[in-house]
């Protein structure tokens, strides 16, 4: 009996040793590498999407917005997107958006990648540049996390699985933090800068 508690014990010291930092309370923007920003407007835009409407990003000020940049023909690009779309397919109607914006593409092609892809969330074209510019992209796919409150709070450069436990559990803490700030009584002004 001894002998079994012994071997109980060494496994939940291991399994505790080895499970991700997110489960035991760690910081989700160390465990998914996010570059934390400080607070700042996120740049308001308004562009035209796939099916031609045209989507505002400060539209959607009081929800947790990811805001990503990619290349329909770049590999990370074309593995990333479809996490996203996972993500947001749990996280829709908890007041998660989530906004591509192509990078100086054909419409007909992202809109073909669309279409392949199965993406439900809103798809912007950026043919001149102007959004990427403001956004000071430098690389794809690139995402930036944007409070209730139209804020940035985090940089995401380079390929991530946004269906992982650990993205969910950042986008949980998101919606969280700002959850608390509210019921709380702690309003702002808000954020969206606009140009």
């Amino acid at each position: 009996m001894l002998m079994v508690a012994s071997a109980f014990l060494t496994l939940s010291i291991l399994a505790a040793q080895s499970s991700p930092s997110y489960l035991a309370g760690g910081d989700p923007y160390e465990t998914l590498s996010v570059l934390r920003i400080q607070k700042k407007p996120a740049p308001d835009f308004s562009f035209p999407r796939v099916n031609g409407k045209s989507v505002k990003l400060s539209d959607d000020k009081g929800k947790v917005v990811l805001l990503g940049f990619f290349k329909t023909f770049w590999p990370n690009c074309r593995r990333e997107l479809p996490t996203k779309e996972k993500l947001y397919r749990q996280f829709k109607d908890k007041d998660l958006a989530i906004f591509a914006v192509s990078f100086k593409e054909p419409e007909d092609l992202v809109k073909d990648f669309q279409k392949e892809f199965k993406l439900s969330f809103p798809v912007l074209f950026d043919p001149s540049g102007k959004v990427s510019e403001k956004y000071n992209i430098t690389g794809h796919p690139t995402t930036f996390l944007i409070d209730r409150k139209g804020f940035l709070v985090g940089n995401v450069p380079g390929e991530r699985d946004w269906s992982s436990p650990e993205a969910k559990a950042l986008v949980i803490d998101l919606l969280a933090k700002w959850n608390k700030k509210f019921q709380s009584g702690s309003r702002s002004s808000g954020g969206f800068l606009l140009f």
